[in-house]
């Protein structure tokens, strides 16, 4: 969803810059600013450190947190809501969706959020083999 808005924001861009090159170049750099920034999570073995952090045009901002072991990686559903206002009424729209978290030392951080509980198995499934670690579920599907 976010990268879509950087893209749309790239695209009004280049239409603006051929109307008004100061509202392209704040566009452009809005968009960059989408386009560029996301949350990783670094984990470095031979250090015992972990670093959650946002990547933003190439800069880490996120401390640097030592770890003594990782524990598994789990699933837990969630309820997202979102509301709707026009002038004349207010909706809420309810759904349930899917985390993915690594408990680091007891401590959960999070992965992944996908509202398709197997898609976002299917991801987590691939981390934990790679950091030989256990997958479990605590969702309940109603």
């Amino acid at each position: 969803m976010i990268i879509s808005v950087g893209f749309l924001m790239v695209i009004g861009m280049a239409a603006l810059l051929v109307l008004n090159i100061v509202a392209g170049l704040i566009f452009a750099i809005v968009g960059g600013i989408f386009l560029s920034t996301h949350y990783r999570l670094e984990v470095d073995f031979e250090s015992g450190y972990y670093k959650d952090y946002v990547w933003f045009f190439g800069f880490k901002n996120g401390p640097k947190q030592r770890f003594e072991r990782l524990d598994y990686i789990f699933i837990k559903q969630i309820k997202v809501s979102q509301n709707l206002n026009s002038l004349i009424s207010t909706n809420t729209i309810s759904k349930k969706a899917f985390d993915g978290y690594l408990k680091i030392d007891g401590e959960p951080i999070h992965l992944l959020t996908n509202e398709n509980k197997s898609d976002l198995t299917s991801r987590l499934r691939k981390i934990a083999e790679e950091l030989e670690l256990k997958l479990v579920d605590y969702s309940t599907e109603d």
